[in-house]
């Protein structure tokens, strides 16, 4: 199961062996191909050191306007119209030999429309089993 940690106002991290994290792309690419608004996976609590808290669930949301990460004290929720989220779901996508470590960025920038100014930066890395 895949963990989430976040700093508030500032990062989060999402976790997962390389098949959890396929498996959230193939989710959000489902959703993105649906009529359904959103789509959520369960997340495992975990030790959120050196981030502060862990949370329970991530939230994919189609919605019009920029793109946004944004965490609440149970939810990491990324949400933005469907071309943006069927382009972040091949962030979730490692190749299977990928290193403990390996990781992508989202780094909104504040001169960039298409996203939002409020939102967090998110690191989407690779663990593997056994590793929380």
């Amino acid at each position: 199961m895949i963990t989430i940690c976040v700093s508030t106002g500032e990062e989060a991290d999402i976790s997962g062996t390389i098949e959890e994290l396929r498996d959230v792309a193939l989710t959000l690419k489902a959703l993105v191909g649906s009529g359904e608004q959103s789509a959520v996976i369960p997340a495992q609590p975990c030790d959120p050191a050196p981030y502060e808290l862990s949370l329970l669930e991530l939230a994919f949301t189609r919605s019009v306007g920029p793109t946004s990460v944004s965490a609440d004290s149970r939810t990491l929720t990324v949400s933005g119209p469907d071309q943006f989220l069927a382009g972040f779901a091949s962030w979730f996508e490692f190749p299977q030999g990928a290193s403990r470590g390996a990781h992508n960025h989202f780094e909104p920038s504040p001169d960039d429309p298409g996203h939002s100014t409020d939102s967090l930066s998110l690191v989407v890395s690779v663990r593997h089993d056994g590793m929380t």
